[in-house]
C-alpha cells in the first residue's frame, strides 16, 4: 500500500527565495563596531587634512619673518623695492619717509634684517590706517598693504591749546587726516554740537554715526548738489531726536531721523516757493514736525 505523503505548503521565505533566485546577494548589516571605524578613519583624514593647513600656514609665517632666515639660512640682498597697495589716499611716496622718519628701514639693511612686525605696529598705530600687513618677497622686495578709514565728515577740537582736525568715518572712527586733497577736506560737512572723548590719546567712537551716514546717503541721492556746512548732533540722541544740518548760506534746517522721504518733499516745496517768491531770507526751515514745515526769516515780512 504506497504511503501518502503530505504536501508541504511553501512558506513566505521560500516564495520570495523562488522569486529571487538563488544569486541575489543578502543585505551588508554594519555592526557597531564597524559604525565605529569608519568614524574613526573619516575623523583621521579630517584631522590630517588640518594639520596640514597649519603646517602650510607656519611655513607661510616663517618665510614672512626673520625667523625663516634664522632657522632655514636663507641668503637675502639690501632692500631695492617696497611695493605699496592701499583701498585709500595714502601714497608710496609718503609711506616710504614715513618708515625712514622712524627708523624702520635703511640702506644698509637686507631684506632678512627688517623687522616687519615694528612695521606694521607703526603703521596701525596712525589713526588713518584701519590694518596693515608687511611681508619679504625674496630676494629684494618689501611688501606693504594697508586699508584706510574712509571719510564721511570732520570734527574740529582742541587739545593742549592746539586745534586738532579729524576724520569721521562711517563706523564712527575718528582719524587724522594723511595724504587727503584739502579742497575735499573744506568740503566736508563739519560734525558740531558733540564734545570728542578719549581713551589716552584716542577719541572714542561716535555711536550715532549710522544716524548720519543715513541722512547723508539720502540728501546726496535726493538733492546731489546740496553741501552741508555743518551737522549739529547735539539732540540726535535725544528724548526728541534731532540734527540740525546747515547750508552755505548759513540757512538751519531740522530733521527729523526717520522718514526723510516726507522732509525732502515739504523742502523742495518750500525751496520752489521762496524761488517763485523771490524770498532770500529764510534763516531756519523745521522738518521736524508731523503735520508742516516751519519757516523762519532774517526779517520781519511786512
Amino acid at each position: 500500500m504506497p504511503v501518502k505523503r503530505n504536501k508541504k505548503t511553501p512558506s513566505r521565505s521560500d516564495w520570495r527565495a523562488l522569486v529571487d533566485g538563488p544569486n541575489k546577494k543578502k543585505p551588508k548589516t554594519v555592526t557597531v563596531g564597524a559604525s565605529i571605524r569608519i568614524f574613526l578613519q573619516k575623523l583621521k583624514f579630517f584631522v590630517m587634512l588640518a594639520l596640514f593647513g597649519a603646517l602650510c600656514y607656519t611655513v607661510y609665517v616663517l618665510y614672512s619673518t626673520s625667523f625663516f632666515d634664522d632657522i632655514i639660512g636663507t641668503d637675502s640682498e639690501k632692500i631695492k623695492h617696497i611695493e605699496f597697495k592701499t583701498d585709500g589716499v595714502i601714497t608710496s611716496k609718503w609711506i616710504g619717509s614715513y618708515v625712514h622718519y622712524k627708523d624702520l628701514l635703511s640702506r644698509n639693511k637686507t631684506l632678512a634684517e627688517a623687522d616687519i612686525f615694528a612695521i606694521k605696529n607703526a603703521l596701525e598705530n596712525l589713526t588713518q590706517i584701519k590694518k596693515a600687513t608687511v611681508e619679504r618677497v625674496y630676494p629684494d622686495k618689501l611688501r606693504i598693504t594697508v586699508s584706510e578709514h574712509r571719510p564721511m565728515a570732520k570734527a574740529i577740537t582742541q587739545i593742549d591749546m592746539r586745534t586738532i582736525l579729524y576724520i569721521v568715518s562711517p563706523e564712527g572712527v575718528f582719524y587724522e587726516p594723511i595724504c587727503m586733497n584739502e579742497t575735499y577736506v573744506k568740503d566736508m560737512p563739519l560734525i558740531t554740537g558733540y564734545q570728542l572723548n578719549f581713551n589716552g590719546r584716542t577719541p572714542q567712537e561716535l555711536k550715532c554715526a549710522p544716524k548720519i551716514v543715513e541722512f547723508l546717503a539720502y540728501s546726496q541721492s535726493r538733492m546731489p548738489m546740496q553741501k552741508w556746512k555743518s551737522i549739529n548732533i547735539r539732540d540726535l540722541e535725544s528724548v526728541a531726536p534731532i540734527l540740525v544740518a546747515s547750508t552755505e548760506n548759513d540757512v538751519k534746517i531740522i530733521f527729523a531721523p526717520k522718514d526723510y522721504k516726507k522732509q525732502f518733499d515739504r523742502l523742495e516745496y518750500v525751496l520752489k516757493y521762496s524761488k517763485e517768491n523771490n524770498i532770500q531770507d529764510i534763516k531756519q526751515i523745521d522738518l521736524s514736525l508731523k503735520e508742516r514745515a516751519d519757516v523762519k526769516l532774517k526779517t520781519k515780512q511786512k
